[in-house]
């Protein structure tokens, strides 16, 4: 998966995620997930769980004045697994 790629992906969870649609943001994963955050991370196994962590998300960003992202893509690394990929 080259940078352009993850980049648009990227760009369509900051929008979906700025505009609260969470339907939207969930498209964008595959499940099972790992998600990581400042906290820590978690284990996700379907749509409508990564929906409520996503929902906590935008409120905190509402909160904070945050309104929309921009993605700032550092490096891609290759994974082990072709179906696998690390941002």
């Amino acid at each position: 998966m080259d940078k352009e790629i993850i980049r648009q992906l990227l760009e369509r969870l900051g929008q979906a995620l700025s505009a609260g649609d969470l339907k939207g943001a969930s498209s964008c994963w595959g499940f099972p997930a790992l998600v990581f955050f400042d906290e820590g991370g978690t284990a996700v196994a379907d749509t409508s769980e990564i929906e409520k962590l996503f929902a906590r998300a935008s409120e905190g960003y509402k909160k904070q004045g945050i309104t929309s992202t921009k993605p700032e893509l550092t490096a891609v690394f290759k994974c082990m697994r072709p179906d696998s990929r690390s941002v």
